[in-house]
Formats: C-alpha cells, structure tokens, sequence
C-alpha cells in the first residue's frame, strides 16, 4: 500500500512539473544551436566536425524529446509516466557538457616566424 501511494505521488509530481522541464528543455536546446552559430565569429578556430558533433547531439535529443513527449500525450495519467524530468534534465545537462567542452577549446599556438635576417644572426 505505502509503494502504491508513492507511485500515485510521484505521477503527481511529475505532471506538475513535466510541462515547464519540457518547455525549459526545448529553449535550451534552441539557445545552445545559437551558441553554437556564433562560435563561429568568436572562435572560428573550433572544427566544423566539433560543432557538427554537439548539433547532431541537439538534433538526436530534439527527437528523442519529441518522441518521449507525444507519447506522453497519449499516456493515461494513471500510468508511470514513460520519461521523468530527471532524464529530460540529464539529457540538456548533457548537452551542456559537450557545449561548454566545446567551447573551452583553445586557440592554438601559431608557430613563431622566423625571418631569415634572424637566420643570419645566429
């Protein structure tokens, strides 16, 4: 009995909060793909390959979210809700991760140019 109460608190819980997570979670997605826009005129030294990386994340997530959402939908309140606020806010933590990594890149070391009267003085 004290489980079953638990489970119909916990479904409680998550309907209360799921809405503002999902909605957080779709801006922040959106925000991070224009983070991502703008390295390339504040970084320009970040690899396409890098930046494709954390875009195809977003876009796998976007799906995911979508999926799990629509879903949602369909779902009967009375049911064990078929993804948390927890993983949806794994997921953007995530995210985040890879974009801050992303962003801490350095700029690399341009190699010093020698020019030939130092040649000459050695």
């Amino acid at each position: 009995m004290f489980s079953l109460a638990k489970r119909i608190i916990f479904r409680a819980e998550q309907a209360q909060i799921r809405d503002k997570v999902v909605s957080d979670a779709y801006k922040a997605l959106d925000s991070h793909v224009s983070k991502i826009k703008a390295l390339n005129s504040s970084k320009p030294w970040i690899k396409e390959s890098e930046k494709d990386e954390v875009l195809a994340y977003i876009s796998k997530t976007r799906d995911w979210l979508d999926e799990k959402v629509a879903k949602l939908k369909e779902q009967k309140k009375t049911d064990d809700p078929i993804v948390t606020t927890d993983a949806i806010e794994g997921k953007i933590n995530t995210l985040k991760n890879k974009f801050a990594t992303l962003k801490a890149t350095p700029k690399p070391k341009s190699e010093k140019v020698i020019s030939q009267w130092e040649i000459l003085e050695v």
